[in-house]
């Protein structure tokens, strides 16, 4: 245990579980669950009591009088568990992250609804708010409210360096299956991996697959097979998008070790230049931009083909919120924090101080000239011009289907399993899901 001025750190390096909290307990504390580690700030060397979070609290005790005790999971894939076991037995925070989509919904007994809290005036200054509204419905409770800087966007990154070697020209970048064939042939003469791919998570699949269906679909397919419209096997554009996803790898566009590295050893070799491509979000950018300066190109990643009828869409939106829980016994201190937390002077300090002003927030607050990067001002004209954004695959879809899809997909890329196989497994456990 080490002492920073008026905080105490508690951390367990198993990477379970990190507490940070007021060295006083006066009253009732504030419990406040935070999903990640604050990267940046550890990652710069700096000591916790210089983390955006921990000075976050500090000013809140000091404007309140109300303590705050912070818990850190860098484990983020184990949350959904935690939340919802401390939810029955009543003894988790006032206060916590959550990711949206399936692992808000399925918890939402556990989760106080906001409406009751925020005027419509509070609400109109939040792009997207109904992303964390129970079923996506404009009239469905609200579960949650983005944290600072949860408006992700997915994107294709690109070493300009790689491309003019492989004579890909700017007209070249590709923006559909065809032209990403024909810019992958380009650079595999070079000798260079294509795509950097670490999919032994499964994140890639669902960033990777869901532009390709959704161009074609719309926002609306992905929606009519999880209420049980149509089934993913009857999906045309879903099955070619599954094949399109495949043969990335099948026609050695990808590195061969896709299902043994991880999504930060992928976004690594990116960085490092050992590939030319990848396809994630725009926290990319911070690291991008540091390691490969100039070299580093940004664009929206690729249709399924080139008359696809919303070519152009993005995918992303808010992904994580702040959420008061139904069992609180403070749910008045709760949402202060949460509202202290959205107010536009720490909205600011979150952003310049724990994101490194790199990536979008769904706050209108917020000035935009906040993110200082040039990447930052393009996503806020690629979000401004698409014609519409779809919320990220593995969100939407129930909890149980999408760690099917995590389990899965890695095997659908490597080719261990075919892409019929994939479709009448992720309906057989959707129809479970459906059928509940």
């Amino acid at each position: 245990m080490k002492r920073f001025g008026g905080l105490v750190l508690v951390l367990f390096l198993g990477g379970t579980l990190a507490v940070f909290g007021s060295g006083k307990k006066e009253g009732n504390t504030l419990k406040y669950w935070m999903i990640g580690n604050p990267t940046t700030e550890a990652d710069q060397g700096k000591p916790a009591d210089q983390w955006y979070v921990n000075q976050a609290v500090k000013r809140f005790e000091a404007k309140t009088g109300i303590k705050v005790e912070v818990s850190i999971f860098p484990d983020q894939s184990a949350f959904a568990d935690k939340f919802k076991a401390a939810g029955i037995a009543k003894n988790g925070p006032d206060v916590s992250g959550i990711w949206g989509g399936s692992v808000m919904f399925d918890n939402k007994d556990f989760i106080l609804p906001l409406d009751p809290y925020f005027t419509a005036d509070e609400l109109s200054q939040i792009a997207s708010i109904n992303a964390f509204r129970y079923n996506y419905k404009p009239d469905g409770p609200l579960l949650g409210i983005p944290n600072a800087v949860s408006n992700d966007s997915l994107m294709l990154f690109y070493n300009k360096e790689i491309f003019k070697q492989a004579g890909i020209s700017d007209a070249e970048i590709p923006t559909d299956v065809n032209s990403l064939v024909a810019a992958c042939e380009k650079i595999k003469k070079i000798g260079v991996t294509p795509i950097a791919v670490g999919d032994q998570e499964g994140y890639y699949s669902a960033f990777m697959m869901l532009p390709l269906y959704a161009s074609a679909s719309g926002a609306q397919g992905i929606r009519d097979i999880v209420e049980g419209r149509k089934t993913f096997a009857q999906d045309g554009d879903f099955v070619a998008a599954a094949r399109a996803y495949q043969q990335m790898y099948s026609l050695g566009y990808t590195n061969p070790d896709v299902v043994s590295l991880n999504d930060s050893a992928g976004q690594t070799l990116f960085a490092s230049g050992k590939a030319a491509m990848i396809v994630t979000g725009q926290w990319m950018i911070a690291a991008g931009y540091q390691l490969l300066g100039d070299k580093l190109g940004m664009a929206k990643w690729i249709a399924l083909r080139s008359d696809a009828k919303y070519k152009g869409l993005m995918v992303g939106g808010p992904s994580q919120a702040v959420c008061v829980t139904s069992y609180t016994k403070i749910p008045e201190q709760a949402v202060q924090f949460v509202k202290f937390l959205m107010s536009k002077e720490e909205l600011i300090q979150c952003i310049t101080v724990g994101n490194n002003s790199a990536g979008s927030t769904p706050f209108k607050v917020v000035p935009p000239d906040t993110f200082k990067d040039p990447f930052s001002k393009m996503l806020v004209d690629f979000n401004k011009n698409a014609p519409f954004s779809v919320f990220w695959l593995d969100n939407q879809l129930p909890q149980e289907v999408a760690t099917e899809l995590y389990r899965m997909s890695p095997l659908l890329l490597s080719s261990a399993m075919t892409v019929d196989q994939y479709v009448a497994k992720m309906d057989e456990v959707m129809k479970r899901n459906i059928l509940k």
